[in-house]
């Protein structure tokens, strides 16, 4: 049996968690011995839930991606250095695991990880990086090429989960294998018993994005765009979950946020408060914490909003097509190698709140079609993006590695 040690960066539930785990639980487990290392306890209940081996450390993650990275300037230098003293203070830690595991394997589940490839192959192991951001050229795009090379020299494979992903980092090597999605999850039964559990009419027709508040996912471009909505559609209901939370009352906190809002800096919470109320919106949005079954909120949906504006493969238009359910997304890398416009979603230009509206509308007043583009992605999704052959690719990409190292390797069937 073969160990593999996946290392996930995450520290709240999301998208890359969400496919590692997609990805583990349908790997052979008579040919694999599996564990993950995590950055998060929350991350690591959610695997032991499942029956998961796992192991916690605490990691330096290196951000340089779409979802944040360092300018150069005096306070992102002395984050640099306090990152590059809590990385190799983390290795300690990385180095024990390793080396009460032994894998044959080291799978890290994100590019913010790279740092650690060389550790990996000091210990003569096969590691392999999964490439699930967008990567920022920088300055002058010194960092972009030092992670490029990095990925170069010490990695034996990068997946990436879209084409877009590669051709931000220029490489010329690497597999994309889109992520995976389990269509069994989001069966359309009891859609109105879901509706009453949240507090919602029958007849009111649902929008949903699943963004949460980071401003690249666009939460404030999809809240402008409701006052759009409800000028034509009074009766609608716009589920966001990832949305609600209490911000912190210390002392230290209010005088930030009461400093920032002096200078103009508002908070995107702050904004789509402002927002809601201005438009009247209170009544048509229902705003949620963590999710734990997100499943439920497609189910009982119409149409979904992908409202990013940055570059980024987003789960979530998979996740429609598995719920039969059209997207109206953006026009950005990564989310229009999936999106087939006017066949089963629509392209809107980002941060274009009328556009998006104007779509939404669309969607949520001709169901026939809205069905029918529904329909086209759920048989999109099943054939190209399910579990199963998600978990054959990655495998085959193991086996290449394992039989190049002269590693044993004997198929069992599933």
């Amino acid at each position: 049996m073969h160990k593999i040690l996946y290392i996930d960066h995450s520290p709240l539930h999301g998208g890359a968690s969400k496919s590692l785990k997609e990805l583990i639980t349908h790997l052979n487990s008579d040919l694999f011995h599996i564990s993950v290392l995590c950055n998060s306890l929350d991350i690591k209940k959610s695997f032991q839930e499942k029956g998961i081996e796992t192991y916690s450390c605490k990691l330096s993650i290196f951000q340089h991606t779409t979802a944040g990275w360092w300018k150069l300037n005096f306070k992102n230098i002395l984050q640099f250095i306090q990152w590059y003293y809590a990385h190799y203070k983390s290795l300690k830690c990385f180095y024990k695991i390793l080396g009460s595991i032994k894998p044959n394997i080291v799978h890290l589940n994100s590019l913010t990880l790279l740092f650690y490839l060389k550790h990996i192959k000091k210990h003569n192991i096969i590691a392999i990086i999964h490439v699930r951001e967008s990567v920022v050229r920088g300055l002058l795009g010194f960092r972009k090429y030092l992670m490029k090379r990095i990925i170069d020299k010490f990695a034996d494979e990068a997946i990436f989960i879209c084409k877009d992903n590669k051709k931000s980092l220029g490489v010329q090597n690497g597999t994309i294998i889109y992520n995976p999605v389990d269509i069994s999850k989001f069966k359309k039964q009891k859609r109105d018993t879901l509706k009453n559990k949240y507090g919602i009419k029958n007849s009111d027709k649902i929008i949903l994005n699943v963004g949460g508040l980071r401003p690249i996912n666009g939460p404030i471009v999809f809240v402008k765009s409701l006052k759009f909505v409800k000028e034509t559609i009074p009766d609608f209901k716009a589920l966001l979950p990832y949305t609600l939370y209490e911000p912190s009352n210390s002392l230290m906190s209010n005088i930030k946020r009461k400093i920032g809002n002096l200078f103009g800096y508002y908070s995107p919470r702050q904004i789509m408060d402002k927002e809601i109320s201005t438009n009247d919106l209170k009544n048509n949005i229902i705003r949620f914490n963590y999710v734990d079954n997100i499943e439920e909120l497609f189910i009982i949906s119409d149409v979904v909003t992908i409202s990013f504006t940055q570059p980024h493969f987003a789960r979530a238009v998979l996740e429609a097509g598995a719920a039969k359910l059209p997207v109206v997304a953006s026009n950005i890398g990564g989310v229009s190698e999936v999106v087939n416009h006017g066949v089963d979603g629509y392209l809107v230009k980002r941060g274009d709140s009328k556009e998006l509206a104007y779509y939404l509308i669309k969607c949520l007043k001709n169901e026939n079609k809205s069905l029918m583009m529904g329909q086209k992605a759920y048989v999109k999704v099943n054939k190209y993006f399910n579990s199963g052959l998600h978990k054959s690719r990655v495998s085959k990409l193991y086996e290449k590695h394992l039989k190049s190292e002269n590693i044993s390797y004997q198929t069992h069937p599933n």
